[in-house]
C-alpha cells in the first residue's frame, strides 16, 4: 500500500512540476526561441534592433485584431505569430514602443476608434461579422502610420514592414528623391484618342512610403536644389542639353545618382503609326562616360538558364530576352558583400543592357546584378515590337550561340586535352603537346620551349581555325593579351551566311588543366559607381544655361551613384500578380521595387532597413521534383512531336489526294487511289487516338510524381520517428535483460 502511494504521489509531483515548467517558461522565457529556418526568419534582424534602439520618443502602436473572430477564416494561427512579434519589438525598444491590444466590436467605441485612425472592418460571413486586424502606430505629435489590412500571405514582409512604420515615426526629416523620366511614370494619355488614360505607375506609390518625391522637368536649365537627397533617372531619352549639364553640375557637387538606362524600353512605345520608326533606347553616353561606365549600345543581354517560360505560337518557350535571376540558382547573381544586394533573391528584368567600365576611369566599378555565365548580348535593332512573336528564333539563337573564353595563366603540362565544339558539328579535342611529331595533326597543339601563356594561346587559336569549327576571324575569335597571361575570347557575333557560330565548351565551366581555365561571360546588370569625377562639359555651360556662379570641372568629393541597364522592370507587370479572394488582391512576385528602394536608401545613408527587405521572399523550388517533371517531360515530348508531325505530314497527303473536285463537288479518283486515300485516313485516325494516348500518360505520370513525392514527404518522417522509438524501445530492453 505504501508503494503504491508513493507512486501516485510522484506521479501528481511529476504532473505538477510539468505544468509549473511550461507555466513558468510562457511567462519567463517567452522571447527565447531556437529559429531553424535557413534564412532564420522568426529571429529580429539588426537592422530591427537598430531601428528600435534610436526611438527618441516613445511610439503608440495598437493592434486592431478580432480575437474572436479569427479562427472562423482561419488566420488565429497568423494572429498569434503577431501578438508575439510585436511583444518582441516592445520588448527590444525597452520603453520606446508602447504596444495596445485591441478586439473591437461592433457598435463599440474601439470600433469607432478604429475606424477614425484608418482601421477599416472586412465582412467575412453573411451575418455581417466584421473582422478588424490592422495596426496604427503614433509618435508623440500625433504623425499617425497605418497597415490597414494584415494578410497572411505577406507574413515574409510582416517584420520589415512593422520596423519601415516605426522607422517613418522616429524620424525628424524625410528624405527627398527628384525624378527625371521621358516614361509616364505619373500617368499620361493613352497611346491613341480612343485609347483610355494611362494609371501612374505604382513604383510611385512605393518610393512616396519612404522618401518626399518631386519630379523636375527634362528641359530643365538651372541648378537641381541643395535639398535633393538623390536624383532618380529613369530612362533619359531626349534630356535637353541644359538638363544633362544640371545633372553634371549636381553629381561633381556631391550629389547622388540613380539612373535607369535602357537599351531597348519595352514599355516606351510609340504611336502605332511610328511603329518600327522610333528610337526606344535611353540617351546619357556623355554623363555615363565621365561617371566611368558605358552601356553596350544597340546590344540586349538575355540568360537562357535564366529564361522565363512564355506562350507563344510554337507553344510554351523559354524566353532569354525575359529574365527571373534566381539568387539561389547562382549565388553570384547578387553581389553579397553590397548592402543593396546582399538580401536579393528574385528580379525580373525584360531586355536590359551590358554595363561595363570605362578604360582608365577614376571611378571605381562594382557590380551588384549580372548574369550566369551563360548571358549573352544579340542586337536590340533585329526585335519587333511584338517581343513573343520573335521568341521561338531568339530562343534557338541562344540554344547555337555562346560567349566566353579560355585564359591561360600559365602553361598546360604535356599531354593535356581540350574538347570544344561549336553546338553544331562533334566535339573536337586539342591535345597540347612538346612533341612535334604528334603536333602534324590539325587538333595537336604544339608546345615550344619556354612557351609563355601567349604563346599557348596563339597556337591553339591557330589550330581552331585549322580545325574548321565553324569559326573564322569574322565570327569573333580574338586573342587579347594581359599582364597576368593570355585569353583566346569567343565572342558571338551575327551568324554569317555559312551559319558560323562561336565555340562553347562542353561539360563544366572549368577546366582541369593547370594554368588554363574556360569561364563564360557574365553580363553586368546593375553597378555601383565611386570615386572622383571631371565634367562631362569641359567646354562650360551650354547656351540657354540659367545658374549663377562658375561651373564645377571637377568634384569636391568621391562621386557616388548606382546604375542599372533596365527600366522596364520597375514597372508592376513585371513585380506583381492579381488574385481575386473576396476582391482583386495585388501581391508582390519578387523584389524589383527592393532593387529601387535599396538603391535609393543607401545613396541617402539609411542602412538599418536594408537587412529586412527581402526576408522571407525568396523562391524555393522543389529542384528535384522538377528534374524528374522535366525529364519525365522531355521522354513524352519527343514522342508527342514526332506523332504531330506525321499526323501533320498524313493530313497534308489526305488533302492532295482530294484535290480535283469537279463542278458538283465530287472527287474522282481511281480504286487504287480510294484504296491509298482509306489507308491514310485510318492511319490518320490511330494517329490521333495514338497522340491522345501518349498525352494521357504524361498526365498520369505527371500525377503519379506528385502523388509519389506527396507520399513520401506525409509517410517517411513519422516512419523514421516511429523507426527510432523502436530502436530506443529494443536497446532499453536489451539493457533491462542483460541486468
Amino acid at each position: 500500500m505504501n508503494q503504491r502511494l508513493l507512486s501516485l504521489l510522484s506521479i501528481l509531483v511529476g504532473v505538477a512540476f510539468f505544468f509549473s515548467t511550461v507555466f513558468f517558461a510562457g511567462k519567463a522565457l517567452r522571447f527565447w526561441r531556437l529559429d531553424l529556418t535557413q534564412e532564420s526568419l522568426y529571429t529580429l534582424s539588426d537592422g530591427t534592433k537598430k531601428i528600435l534602439s534610436q526611438i527618441d520618443e516613445p511610439i503608440t502602436l495598437r493592434l486592431f485584431y478580432s480575437e474572436d473572430l479569427a479562427p472562423k477564416i482561419g488566420l488565429d494561427n497568423f494572429g498569434r505569430r503577431v501578438k508575439e512579434l510585436l511583444a518582441e519589438f516592445e520588448e527590444v525598444a525597452d520603453g520606446g514602443l508602447v504596444v495596445q491590444y485591441i478586439s473591437p466590436e461592433q457598435y463599440s467605441e474601439e470600433e469607432e476608434l478604429a475606424t477614425a485612425l484608418g482601421i477599416r472592418g472586412q465582412l467575412i460571413n453573411a451575418e455581417g461579422d466584421l473582422l478588424f486586424f490592422g495596426i496604427a502606430a503614433t509618435n508623440s505629435v500625433d504623425d499617425l502610420e497605418t497597415l490597414p489590412a494584415l494578410n497572411p500571405s505577406q507574413e515574409g514582409f510582416l517584420e520589415y514592414e512593422l520596423a519601415k512604420l516605426i522607422w517613418k515615426l522616429s524620424r525628424t526629416e524625410t528624405l527627398k528623391v527628384a525624378v527625371l523620366s521621358n516614361l509616364p511614370l505619373q500617368g499620361g494619355p493613352g497611346s491613341s484618342p480612343f485609347m483610355p488614360q494611362q494609371p501612374s505607375w505604382r513604383i510611385l506609390d512605393v518610393l512616396r512610403d519612404s522618401f518626399e518625391v518631386e519630379f523636375l522637368d527634362p528641359d530643365l536649365s538651372q541648378p537641381i536644389d541643395d535639398d535633393v537627397d538623390v536624383l532618380l533617372i529613369v530612362h533619359p531619352k531626349t534630356l535637353s542639353e541644359s538638363c544633362r549639364f544640371a545633372i553634371d553640375q549636381y553629381a561633381l557637387g556631391g550629389g547622388k545618382v540613380c539612373a535607369l538606362v535602357d537599351p531597348h524600353c519595352f514599355l516606351d512605345q510609340p504611336p502605332p503609326s511610328q511603329r518600327g520608326m522610333s528610337d526606344n533606347a535611353s540617351h546619357l553616353d556623355d554623363l555615363l562616360g565621365a561617371w566611368g561606365v558605358a552601356l553596350t549600345p544597340g546590344k540586349v543581354v538575355g540568360d537562357l538558364s535564366m529564361a522565363q517560360v512564355v506562350r507563344s505560337r510554337s507553344g510554351l518557350i523559354p524566353f532569354p530576352l525575359w529574365m527571373e535571376l534566381n539568387g539561389r540558382l547562382d549565388g553570384e547573381i547578387f553581389n553579397s558583400q553590397d548592402v543593396v544586394t546582399s538580401a536579393m533573391k528574385l528580379v525580373t528584368m525584360l531586355t536590359p543592357g551590358e554595363l561595363t567600365p570605362v578604360e582608365e576611369a577614376t571611378t571605381t566599378f562594382t557590380p551588384l546584378i549580372q548574369t550566369t555565365p551563360g548571358g549573352r548580348g544579340i542586337d536590340a535593332m533585329q526585335l519587333p515590337p511584338d517581343l513573343l512573336s520573335a521568341a521561338p528564333q531568339i530562343f534557338q539563337n541562344f540554344l547555337l550561340h555562346a560567349e566566353g573564353w579560355i585564359e591561360f595563366s600559365g602553361v598546360p603540362e604535356d599531354g593535356s586535352t581540350l574538347t570544344l565544339c561549336d553546338g553544331i558539328r562533334a566535339p573536337v579535342t586539342f591535345e597540347f603537346t612538346t612533341d612535334p611529331d604528334v603536333a602534324e595533326g590539325n587538333t595537336a597543339v604544339l608546345l615550344q620551349e619556354e612557351a609563355t601563356p601567349e604563346d599557348v594561346a596563339q597556337a591553339l587559336r591557330m589550330q581552331i581555325l585549322v580545325a574548321s569549327l565553324g569559326v573564322s576571324e569574322d565570327a569573333g575569335l580574338a586573342l587579347e593579351a594581359s599582364g597576368s597571361g593570355a585569353r583566346v575570347e569567343l565572342v558571338t557575333k551575327d551568324p554569317g551566311p555559312q551559319g558560323q557560330v562561336p565555340i562553347r565548351t562542353t561539360g563544366e565551366t572549368q577546366a582541369e588543366i593547370d594554368g588554363m581555365a574556360i569561364r563564360g561571360l557574365r553580363k553586368v546588370l546593375a553597378a555601383r559607381l565611386s570615386g572622383p569625377i571631371a565634367t562631362a562639359f569641359p567646354e562650360g555651360a551650354p547656351e540657354g544655361w540659367q545658374g549663377e556662379g562658375d561651373p564645377l570641372s571637377d568634384s569636391s568629393e568621391d562621386f557616388n551613384a548606382i546604375i542599372i541597364a533596365d527600366a522596364d522592370f520597375l514597372h508592376e507587370q513585371f513585380w506583381t500578380s492579381n488574385t481575386q479572394v473576396g476582391g482583386f488582391v495585388s501581391q508582390r512576385m519578387n523584389d524589383n521595387p527592393t532593387v529601387l528602394v535599396n538603391a535609393l536608401e543607401n545613396l541617402c545613408g539609411s542602412n538599418e532597413l536594408l537587412s529586412l527587405r527581402s526576408r522571407g521572399m525568396e523562391r524555393r523550388p522543389f529542384q528535384r521534383k522538377e528534374e524528374l517533371n522535366r525529364k519525365a517531360d522531355e521522354r513524352f515530348q519527343a514522342k508527342s512531336d514526332e506523332l504531330a508531325k506525321k499526323q501533320q505530314k498524313l493530313q497534308q497527303e489526305i488533302r492532295q489526294l482530294q484535290e480535283g473536285a469537279d463542278s458538283e463537288g465530287v472527287v474522282r479518283i481511281s480504286s487504287q487511289e480510294f484504296q491509298e486515300l482509306s489507308d491514310k485516313q485510318a492511319e490518320l485516325a490511330r494517329t490521333r487516338l495514338e497522340l491522345g494516348r501518349v498525352e494521357g500518360d504524361r498526365k498520369r505520370e505527371m500525377k503519379a510524381l506528385g502523388n509519389r513525392v506527396f507520399l513520401v514527404n506525409l509517410i517517411l518522417p513519422p516512419a523514421l520517428v516511429a523507426l527510432l522509438g523502436l530502436l530506443y524501445g529494443l536497446t532499453a530492453l536489451t539493457r533491462r535483460k542483460s541486468k
